[in-house]
């Protein structure tokens, strides 16, 4: 994939759109060496590897990003873990959104055994490739900017309604090219998720989730600059099965789900996300839902869902602020569940 940036770029300012939000990790004074003032796209510029906050999941973002206390989606290892224990058998999933800056691409593999649920998740955010000029416009180089993770997750239900999960997460911000003065850029470092959900307690038409994400070491992109903390979140979610009480054997399906999320640094001013799924003979759903955030994230999302076994196929399109930098995202889901 390549992007062809106009003939009248002239600064690191084309070019570091694109570095400068892969490497989103950079302390403010890196930033200022780029050129460009920092996207108000994922939150406070003291923190790292914030490519971590970017939604993923067709599901997740229909919901508005409520689905902490999920279960059953192999898009659980971006969310909360645990939900990986209700995977009904082997899945595999692909998730794809493109935007004005960036292509995101997940790739999710499940796979229940019989001590619990493996799952192995790999995050590409791609910037492509973008000329470097210099003040005259003469060309420097040709930067290649990209951020990505992996994360080896396993799963499995404890005791009584309680499912439990963990992820480890190597997370890399990759520059390839002239990306500074000295050249190529890499920063690596290491995190953890860990959460919980309690599935229907005392057969209740209400699930509940619990989750720390991103927790790991503070990530240094240059040997001279600080580093920076990862993005760690708290999340908190409860799931309600509306019509459960009513029409337990219908084929008609009313799903209501609240998050809140906590920046771990932070505590005391959550932000807040409701969603909703109405289905029908579990084949056809549609989604809806709104976040109350702090940081570029405010918005409503709306979404549709199909399965028709082994395949099913989720849609989203993001109606927040993000908007505002190039127009509403779109995200498509494609899954296998044999």
């Amino acid at each position: 994939m390549k992007r062809n940036p106009s003939s009248k770029t002239t600064t690191p300012a084309r070019l570091t759109l694109g570095a400068l939000l892969v490497l989103a990790a950079t302390s403010a004074a890196a930033a200022q060496d780029f050129g460009l003032p920092r996207p108000p796209l994922l939150g406070p510029a003291a923190e790292g590897a914030e490519f971590l906050l970017i939604p993923m999941g067709a599901r997740a973002v229909g919901m508005g990003r409520a689905v902490t206390a999920s279960r059953g989606q192999p898009e659980a290892t971006l969310w909360n873990p645990a939900g990986l224990a209700a995977v009904d058998g082997l899945s595999f999933s692909v998730h794809h959104e493109e935007t004005p800056f960036t292509q995101n691409n997940v790739l999710s593999l499940a796979l229940p055994v019989s001590f619990g649920t493996l799952g192995v998740t790999y995050f590409l955010v791609d910037f492509g490739e973008t000329e470097r000029r210099d003040e005259n416009n003469q060309l420097i180089g040709v930067v290649s900017a990209r951020n990505q993770e992996l994360v080896l997750t396993f799963a499995r239900r404890l005791v009584g309604p309680v499912e439990a999960g963990a992820s480890y997460k190597l997370v890399q911000l990759v520059c390839n090219g002239p990306c500074t003065e000295e050249g190529e850029l890499t920063a690596t470092t290491h995190a953890w998720d860990v959460g919980f959900v309690l599935d229907h307690p005392g057969g209740l038409p209400v699930s509940g989730g619990l989750a720390i994400l991103h927790a790991g070491f503070p990530l240094r992109v240059a040997a001279e600059s600080e580093a920076d903390p990862l993005p760690t979140r708290l999340r908190a979610g409860v799931s309600y099965d509306a019509l459960a009480a009513f029409m337990s054997d219908s084929v008609v399906g009313l799903k209501i789900e609240a998050d809140l999320e906590e920046d771990w640094s932070q505590l005391g001013s959550p932000d807040v996300f409701l969603g909703a799924e109405a289905s029908y003979g579990r084949w056809f759903f549609l989604r809806a839902g709104y976040a109350w955030a702090e940081q570029g994230s405010r918005g409503g999302a709306l979404g549709l869902g199909l399965v028709y076994t082994p395949f099913y196929f989720n849609l989203s399109r993001r109606l927040d602020d993000a908007s505002e930098l190039g127009g509403d995202p779109l995200q498509i889901s494609l899954g296998l569940v044999f």
